[in-house]
């Protein structure tokens, strides 16, 4: 027997035929249905057949084939081919606009924070300038006013002398020292309301240390100074007492508020207030002032000390004047 139509090579068992079949020995065929002697070899799996079976397995494998082939050409039409990048391309760009428009609304409201938190530290800071020109005015008038009495004494002390010179070094340091400024601080982290603040910078000397040590030690050489006669004079203004200073400068009780923390941490021991005041100050305001009153206190000592200076020294330059020393 023979067959054109297999594609499956086939051999024989005693020699090649024109079929490609090879008959074998009378065993039967591999299929369990058919007890027909097998004649032919699949060269695919090897199985051995009969004719009728062995052509019904070449059409298995010919629909297996076509089969696949099929398989293979859907997958090119429905796969291969619908592989595009529009889509996503799509769907990225449009989570990228949304992820902006986010990021700008946060950066937009944060901006708004950072921009209502400078102009409250700018208000903050331009007080603490206010409060420096008070202060350093109230010195300068005090200087004034101690060499004007110095043009009523007909001999001037080298003590006084020096404590005017170290003060008036004093107050040229306190300008050359003194920082101000808003600056901007960008810190690296994630949080973007994080990470970007406002920050006062302010810097200061005091100069309080130095004049409550010179006006005790003036204090100490008058006690042994003779009393002379009491004229009528007018007392002299002086503005480290709790009085009203003159209407040309502004009043401290003004800035009270604003400056019970800049008050309150001035050291007396230090000589340098170096602050980095956020923008929660006003938090621990409540907290400071029983500091405050503390403050207020010391300054009534001084107040006291100083009155007592003046009045010996018009004493003294009433004794000169008179010559009844």
């Amino acid at each position: 027997m023979s067959s054109n139509s297999a594609s499956p090579v086939a051999t024989e068992s005693n020699g090649p035929l024109s079929s490609g079949i090879s008959l074998t020995s009378t065993t039967a065929c591999d299929d369990r249905t058919c007890s027909t002697a097998k004649c032919a070899l699949c060269l695919h799996c090897s199985q051995q057949y009969c004719f009728v079976h062995f052509l019904k397995h070449n059409e298995q494998l010919s629909l297996n084939a076509y089969n696949f082939t099929l398989a293979i050409d859907q997958l090119v039409e429905d796969q291969i081919k619908n592989l595009k990048l529009d889509e996503s391309l799509r769907r990225t760009i449009h989570s990228l606009d949304q992820w902006r428009k986010n990021l700008i609304r946060t950066i937009e409201y944060v901006y708004q924070e950072k921009l209502s938190s400078i102009k409250s530290n700018y208000i903050q800071l331009s007080n603490y300038l206010q409060q420096f020109q008070f202060e350093q005015s109230s010195h300068i008038q005090s200087l004034r006013i101690d060499l004007e009495q110095m043009k009523f004494i007909r001999s001037t002390y080298d003590q006084e002398m020096e404590k005017i010179q170290t003060t008036i070094k004093q107050l040229q340091k306190n300008f050359s020292e003194l920082q101000y400024d808003l600056h901007l601080k960008e810190r690296q982290t994630p949080n973007i309301y994080d990470s970007i603040e406002c920050e006062i910078i302010w810097k200061r000397h005091r100069i309080d240390d130095i004049q409550t040590s010179t006006t005790v030690d003036i204090i100490e050489d008058d006690e042994d100074t003779n009393t002379g006669t009491n004229h009528d004079d007018e007392d002299v203004p002086d503005y480290s007492t709790t009085g009203t200073p003159p209407p040309s400068t502004p009043s401290p009780t003004s800035y009270e508020q604003c400056l019970l923390s800049f008050l309150v941490g001035n050291d007396s021991i230090t000589n340098r207030d170096e602050k980095i005041i956020s923008s929660d100050v006003k938090k621990n305001l409540p907290n400071k002032k029983n500091l405050l009153m503390e403050k207020k206190q010391t300054n009534d000592t001084t107040s006291t000390i100083t009155t007592m200076l003046n009045n010996n020294n018009k004493k003294r330059r009433i004794c000169m004047s008179c010559g009844k020393c």
